[in-house]
């Protein structure tokens, strides 16, 4: 008598220890996660929720700048503050680029400095008007002295001055020049044309001027200011050490130097990086070598930059640049740029970023118009040759810095404050949510028992929600409380499908170290 053949279960356990990150893309690993919130990298290789912001430090109504300089210094509408302390008022009330050189702030597009150590504003501009008195300095000489009640007062040697205001054949007197000698009541210049030797005479309402260019961008690089004007199609460096001289041309190393540049389209950020200055357009870098004014050079590559509207994202990140350019973001380590954000779904119109322990932080803003932060954990996915991207929550970052391990940020509601508190929080919300797990196999199949190796915090919360075949409706399998802060093991019983997903919710501190899941093999039917 011959019996049935009865076809034998497979059984197959799968276990993971090793979680990714953040994968928008319609087909993700196994271990990645399609939607997440307030999740981070800390735990890698496992995975956990984010520490708590910082307290905030201050309440700014109308926020337009935010720099370190050995102490927090920001502008809250026309106010400016230093380490907390009111510190002086801008007439009007606009965005500011801030940037450092020595112990000065300098903001432009008002062209004034602040000083860290007596934390007193000068301008880096100057402007005299008046009567003077022109003479040579001595019999045939070719410097010229020019005389002037209190004319000297707002210069310093060396100072790249506009002179206005000269007439009949002494107009050569008008234009910039380089002061020689600066005293309270005179200055002295070089003569135009020696051959035409300057006599004694008076002239009225005369104007010298020491004038800041108008730039878009602004960054620091070899005890330099280097700058980039839309309007102008040209780049800028100040005087060496001396932010207050952009037009000191005598063919020394110490000169302010000027370029135009002839490609097309706005300035979009500038940036030192890896020994030289770097100018971003949408659609090209100017790269700026050299060390001095006389071997400066320009070279151009026709690659992308960041986007308009993403100007903030532009940041170093240890030895790289990151930024958001009109196709997501890249890293730039000095040749092309590389797309990092292939994982990531979605455009964007706007985007602020910053680093901090090794990572980017980026707030995008969507075509919709909603704000969320975004991370990429540059030195874990260097290890692992892959993108590694964590989504925290729906901060924006208006603006940011990053000084002494610290990041500080003004979010969304205007407050200042670091982007962790040293503390840990208990009680943040998080969740995270699968793709598509067909255990690598089509045909019918029966995923009987999933395991959760998860360590939570007392009072912590914690629900696990199941989806099958693609059904809108999420069913609750399992809700934990914490009694105390120890490893869960968390059994799973689910039913027989082609596909499904889970969702995990949680309430507290929480870390995830390994996740199995047991398979019933069936037939192809």
């Amino acid at each position: 008598m011959n019996l049935p053949k009865l076809q034998q279960i497979v059984k197959n356990k799968r276990t993971i220890g090793n979680f990714g990150g953040l994968n928008e893309s319609l087909i993700l690993n196994e271990n990645e996660f399609s939607k997440m919130k307030n999740i981070c990298s800390d735990m890698y290789p496992g995975i956990t929720c984010r520490k708590q912001r910082g307290d905030p430090i201050a309440k700014l109504e109308r926020p337009f700048g935010l720099y370190w300089k050995n102490g927090l210094f920001w502008v809250n509408g026309g106010n400016t503050y230093y380490k907390g302390e009111y510190v002086g008022f801008y007439p009007d009330e606009k965005e500011r680029t801030l940037v450092g050189l020595g112990a000065y702030i300098c903001s432009f597009p008002d062209g004034n400095m602040f000083s860290t150590v007596d934390k007193k504003f000068r301008s880096m501009t100057a402007t005299w008007r008046g009567d003077v008195t022109v003479e040579p300095v001595s019999e045939g000489s070719t410097f010229v002295r020019i005389t002037g009640g209190g004319i000297g007062n707002a210069f310093a040697s060396g100072d790249g001055v506009e002179f206005s205001g000269f007439v009949t054949h002494y107009a050569a007197l008008n234009g910039t020049k380089i002061l020689k000698e600066v005293g309270s009541d005179f200055v002295v210049v070089i003569a135009v044309d020696a051959g035409d030797p300057i006599r004694r005479f008076t002239n009225g309402n005369i104007t010298l001027t020491r004038k800041v260019p108008e730039m878009d961008f602004v960054c620091e690089f070899n005890n330099r200011l280097w700058g980039c004007s839309n309007r102008n199609h040209e780049i800028y460096a100040s005087k060496l050490g001396d932010p207050t001289n952009w037009n000191a041309f005598e063919g020394l190393s110490t000169d302010s130097y000027a370029l135009t540049v002839g490609s097309d389209g706005d300035f979009t950020g500038c940036l030192a990086h890896n020994g030289y200055v770097v100018f971003f357009k949408e659609d090209c870098i100017h790269t700026i070598y050299g060390s001095k004014p006389s071997n400066f050079t320009l070279d151009t590559v026709q690659a992308r930059g960041p986007a308009k509207g993403c100007e903030k994202s532009l940041c170093n990140v240890n030895e790289s640049v990151f930024y958001v350019s009109r196709n997501g973001v890249c890293i730039y380590e000095g040749s092309l740029p590389e797309t990092v954000s292939t994982k990531l779904s979605g455009k964007w119109k706007a985007a602020s970023g910053q680093q901090y322990d090794s990572k980017y932080y980026v707030s995008v803003q969507d075509m919709a118009g909603n704000w969320r932060l975004l991370v990429y954990d540059m030195r874990r996915s260097a290890q692992n040759q892959a993108e590694l991207w964590y989504q925290e929550d729906e901060e924006q970052m208006k603006y940011s810095c990053y000084a002494e391990g610290k990041l500080y940020i003004v979010d969304r509601n205007n407050m200042l404050r670091e982007i962790y508190a040293e503390k840990e929080e208990d009680y943040i919300e998080w969740n995270l949510e699968s793709g598509d797990l067909e255990e690598g196999t089509l045909s019918k199949k029966k995923p009987s028992r999933m395991q959760l190796s998860i360590d939570l915090t007392p009072n912590a919360v914690l629900t696990l929600y199941v989806s099958y075949d693609n059904s809108p409706t999420w069913i609750r399998v399992k809700t934990i409380t914490a009694d105390a802060r120890r490893n869960y093991q968390i059994p799973i019983k689910l039913k027989r499908c082609d596909r499904y997903r889970f969702k995990i919710r949680g309430r507290g501190k929480f870390r995830l170290y390994g996740m199995s899941r047991t398979t019933e093999g069936g037939s192809d039917r």
